[in-house]
């Protein structure tokens, strides 16, 4: 009997192309909850391309750790330190190639996870969309406060979404996402 496709490409291409490639859209912030669900986060950069996980493969974003803030002020997405002082200045994009760098990545992905657990995130709202827009499932999570199924100014971006949870506390989602991790499998 003749191999169909599906059995050539599990011959042929490794383990590691078959894994879900998730885009994690949220608020850049110091000691980020990305750090809970992707190992190896906190020193990993643009540059060195996706993060191979146990299940996924993230492809974004990635920011700078420093754990002394420079890089997590308003306006820096973690990844541009206008002062350049306290950290390395080797590693600092300005905002056009973060910008790039992101709507790359989420047009990569096979899903968007997100975390929503500040009304002021511009930015993770044009990422949303931008999934939605080239039709890449989303998930949102939203914290205590941002949101509610019934008042909900982020309606917009919800709507299209694949699932939204509310009132989510950092600490659940870990559990949320290896949920949305098995569906999505």
């Amino acid at each position: 009997m003749k191999p169909n496709a599906k059995e050539l490409h599990n011959d042929f291409i490794p383990e590691i192309s078959r894994l879900p490639h998730v885009y994690f859209a949220g608020k850049i912030q110091q000691n980020c909850w990305r750090h809970t669900l992707i190992e190896g986060l906190r020193d990993h950069h643009w540059r060195l391309g996706p993060l191979v996980q146990q299940g996924f493969i993230c492809v974004g974003p990635f920011f700078i750790s420093c754990d002394h803030g420079c890089y997590h002020k308003q306006n820096t997405h973690g990844t541009s330190n206008p002062q350049l002082g306290a950290c390395p200045p080797d590693i600092d994009y300005g905002p056009p190639q973060v910008a790039d760098l992101c709507r790359n990545t989420v047009a990569q992905a096979d899903f968007v996870f997100c975390f929503i657990n500040s009304k002021t995130c511009y930015g993770t709202i044009a990422e949303i969309e931008r999934a939605h827009v080239l039709r890449i499932p989303v998930v949102i999570a939203f914290a205590s406060g941002i949101a509610k199924p019934r008042k909900n100014d982020f309606w917009f971006v919800t709507q299209p979404a694949m699932k939204a949870y509310f009132n989510v506390t950092q600490a659940q989602l870990p559990k949320i996402f290896q949920l949305t991790l098995q569906e999505m499998s």
